[in-house]
């Protein structure tokens, strides 16, 4: 069936493949350059298609968030960056562990300049531990949408892309520090210059949080730094980068709470641009110590099962990729390129000690102009696996530009999500209660990971506007969708305890506690409407909303249950020229339904729970002006200064009064200071 639905889309897609479309492309490169002189950074994109073209005529529903945009929102860090962004469905387990969905999941890939960070252990990516912070971001690219075509395994709901902030060409110095309640404090400080063809920057960061709910629990302890290189070179240049973030805390996860004694994330990598060749290569490397609280007891008689011993993991990830654009007649633009990847993981814990894992994508990328307002684009990508299946992921679009700054898009294609290393590869060892040997056998022989796991895919049909008006004072979008989530994998647990003379046993062959395929077969409606208008420099409001309406069919379709959903952000800001910053958002959040693990012990099923509709305030203050040499600014933000008290995800209290999952979110004040010479 999996094979099936690749070649139907395969067939719908392919006819369109051979008109590829490129983007205004001139017949030289300095007329091409000419094209995006006079456009602002919010029209240009690079992430949708791998190469820089205007925002109307990307092939995929895309948000660029500008610099500009980041230092006027006042937010501290990505995630809160995002929450004004009601297309991204922003939720908070707890400060270290802060997570986001895209189009109604959470399947996202995460990228830093083109790099990848989701880690091949996990499904989610690490948001709150990164070898950034948010004053190293020139800008954020948001390509929503499946991405396989270009970007393989992974790139389901959508691509962020984090741009990072260039070498300055003059010696600069920034430095910023946010103290507030509930334990938080943030710092970052940065330094940069050029000498000749040499230019180079450095920054340092330190977070720590505690807990929403417990006062005095630190459960966020975040270190990081990173430094790029810049070397000019004839026709091109060469990119030299690092990183490394080191955290520690407590993260509630889909299996339970994880207390992190010890994270380490480091990354190396070099990128070389020459003309139309580009290539990079990179190590990313993870080291951790997890203590799992699985929770592994039997209720009716409090009895303790068993325990996981502490896991010491270390990963390491290594890719090398390349691309080549080609102009092989007026008006196209070809875009080939390939990557290998190469990925071991190891733990004394695991019944399999090391993992290997190897990938490597071909891939391609085309555009036709016809004519100065019709563009084609199509694509194609093959990924092939050593550990689980190989997978075909086209994309099309045709993109009308009917008049002025008016673009109207049709655009369809498929993505697949891999099964991760954890869903598949690491069982793991356990001290099993004497009383219960067979424990041993449900997690180290069944196992949680199942070796023969097949691919999630994803299919989407979509129709976007995207628009300037009024001297591109007011700015309007709209992107409609309707989406095919199949064969998703899911953490189930159905454990069959049998009573006997010699008291309760697990009847291991009638049980599962661990990652399957679920049926659990998801279509689904969105549509994400924007509205931006700027009467003044100083001067923004803006209202953006993101609609969904998904529903949950059995492979017979005869089971129906719906999961609608609404987010709402209004907000505006005011920048005085004489220093004082105003930022107000308002959010409105539905209400939905959602499944979480047991509270009280991991072998009995889950349990449903509905997460509240909610209004919350985002606020920021500040006043700048100038102070030795420099640039000085004092501020304050407000999270929920209105002190309503609401979970983003889901959790319950349990019946001794502690609370489990999402931590339920309040008030949360902060001074800001930023000094830039």
């Amino acid at each position: 069936m999996r094979f099936f639905r690749r070649g139907l889309a395969v067939v719908l897609l392919w006819p369109l493949a051979f008109h590829g479309p490129a983007l205004a492309q001139g017949e030289d490169e300095s007329d091409f350059e000419d094209e995006f002189a006079l456009l602002e950074d919010q029209d240009v994109v690079v992430s949708a298609a791998k190469h820089k073209q205007k925002t109307g005529f990307s092939p995929a529903a895309v948000i660029v968030i500008t610099r500009r945009e980041i230092e006027a929102s006042g937010a501290l860090d990505l995630l809160d960056l995002f929450r004004r962004y009601p297309a991204v469905d922003v939720y908070e387990f707890d400060p270290l562990y802060p997570t986001a969905e895209i189009r109604g999941t959470y399947r996202v890939m995460l990228m830093i300049d083109g790099r990848e960070v989701n880690l091949e252990l996990f499904v989610v990516p690490f948001y709150g531990m990164l070898p950034i912070g948010l004053d190293d971001i020139e800008r954020i690219e948001i390509v929503q949408g499946p991405n396989s075509a270009l970007y393989g395994a992974n790139a389901v709901s959508a691509v962020i892309n984090i741009v990072t902030r260039a070498p300055p060409n003059d010696l600069r110095a920034e430095a910023r520090l946010a103290a507030g309640e509930r334990g938080d404090l943030r710092t970052n400080v940065s330094a940069g210059g050029a000498i000749g063809g040499l230019a180079a920057t450095a920054s340092l960061g330190f977070a720590q949080a505690d807990s929403w709910m417990a006062r005095d629990s630190r459960t966020k302890q975040v270190i990081r730094g990173n430094a790029t290189a810049l070397i000019k070179l004839p026709g091109g240049g060469l990119s030299l980068d690092g990183g490394i973030c080191a955290a520690s805390g407590r993260m509630f996860a889909l299996v339970g709470y994880l207390d992190a004694n010890g994270v380490v994330l480091a990354h190396a990598q070099a990128r070389l641009t020459l003309g139309d060749l580009s290539a990079r290569v990179y190590w990313y490397g993870l080291r951790t110590d997890l203590d799992i609280e699985l929770l592994l007891t039997y209720p009716e008689l409090d009895l303790e099962l068993g325990s996981v011993p502490t896991l010491f993991i270390d990963g390491d990830t290594t890719q090398a990729e390349a691309q080549y654009n080609l102009r092989p007649f007026e008006g196209n633009l070809l875009i080939l390129g390939a990557d290998v990847r190469l990925t071991r993981y190891h733990s004394d814990q695991f019944m399999d000690p090391t993992i290997w894992e190897e990938r490597a994508g071909v891939y391609f990328h085309d555009e036709q102009r016809l004519g100065d307002r019709l563009l084609l684009q199509a694509g194609l990508r093959f990924d092939w696996n050593s550990r689980t299946d190989w997978a075909l992921s086209p994309r099309a679009a045709i993109v009308y530009n009917p008049a002025g700054e008016h673009y109207l898009r049709l655009s369809g294609g498929t993505a697949f999500r891999k099964p991760t290393i954890m869903e598949t590869s690491t069982n793991f060892k356990v001290d099993a209660n004497p009383a219960f040997p067979e424990i041993g056998d449900l997690f180290e022989v069944n196992g949680i990971s199942k070796e023969d796991l097949a691919n999630e895919f994803l299919a989407t049909v979509e129709l976007g506007y995207h628009g300037t008006m009024l001297d591109k004072k007011l700015r309007l979008g709209a992107d409609a969708y309707m989406g095919f989530t199949r064969d998703l994998i899911s953490f189930t647990s159905d454990v069959d305890f049998q009573h006997t003379p010699m008291g309760p046993k697990i009847n291991v062959a009638n049980s599962k506690v661990g990652y399957d395929t679920v049926d659990e077969d998801t279509n689904s409606v969105g549509m994400y409407l924007s509205a931006e208008y700027e009467p003044l420099k100083e001067l923004k409001f803006f209202c953006r909303s993101d609609l969904r309406y998904a529903w949950l069919v059995k492979q017979d379709n005869k089971e129906f249950r719906a999961y609608p959903r609404y987010i709402i952000g209004l907000g505006g800001r005011l920048s005085m020229p004489w220093g004082l910053r105003v930022n107000l958002v308002a959010r409105l959040v539905g209400s939905t339904d959602t499944w979480m693990r047991n509270p009280y012990s991991i072998v009995l099923t889950s349990i449903r729970v509905k997460i509240s509709t909610r209004v919350n305030v985002l606020a920021n203050i500040g006043y700048r002006f100038d102070f030795l040499g420099g640039r000085l600014e004092l501020g304050i933000n407000l999270f929920d200064p209105l002190g309503a008290r609401f979970r983003e995800e889901a959790g319950v209290i349990k019946d001794n009064g502690e609370n489990y999952g999402g931590e339920i979110l309040g008030r949360r004040i902060m001074l800001t200071a930023a000094f830039d010479y």
